[in-house]
């Protein structure tokens, strides 16, 4: 026998704001990507590991000056447009596609 407690389902909340209320399982839209509460949540940035969990995202773009520095997630896109082609961050450095450091 088996019993049915309900429905578990992301709940989208659209642009992040500062000001919301976040519950665990909303997802709002942050810098070109998802991220879904994992935590409740109020003026925590989704880059925040301990409040939100990354679900998917495209990318930012902007030259070499303007890579993001802080709160940067392994494996993010950036299209350096100094350099004029994509990098990712590996956790310590920004790569390139054959793994160099850029």
């Amino acid at each position: 026998m088996s019993v049915v407690l309900g429905t578990v389902a992301m709940e989208p909340k659209g642009e992040y704001s500062a000001e919301a209320y976040y519950e665990k399982l909303n997802t709002v839209l942050y810098n070109d990507s998802t991220y879904m509460a994992i935590k409740p949540s109020h003026n925590i940035l989704p880059t925040d590991t301990e409040y939100w969990q990354f679900v998917a995202g495209g990318y930012e773009s902007g030259s070499t000056l303007e890579r993001p520095t802080s709160n940067i997630m392994v494996g993010k896109l950036y299209f350096d447009t100094t350099l004029g082609k994509p990098i990712w961050y590996n956790g310590t450095n920004w790569v390139d596609a054959t793994g160099t450091q850029v």
